[in-house]
């Protein structure tokens, strides 16, 4: 599992950016922290990090009610 962190926030250009880099390019937000310098980390699980939007990339159920603080 791999989590990629921007504190910055992922808003307009950024949004824009993963989106494209997902349903077009298909690939992983890796190129994302590379392009606007922000925190990537293998072998780490993403509710590790505080955040306001956790959005798995994959469709293992890996984040559910218990990990969101629901």
């Amino acid at each position: 599992m791999i989590t990629m962190h921007d504190p910055a926030s992922i808003a307009g250009e950024k949004l824009a950016f993963m989106a494209k880099l997902w349903t077009v390019h298909r690939k992983s937000a890796k190129a994302y922290a590379e392009k606007f310098g922000c925190e990537w980390v293998p072998d780490r699980r993403p509710w590790e990090v505080p955040c306001d939007i956790a959005m798995p990339t994959a469709m293992e159920n890996e984040l559910d009610g218990a990990h969101s603080g629901i």
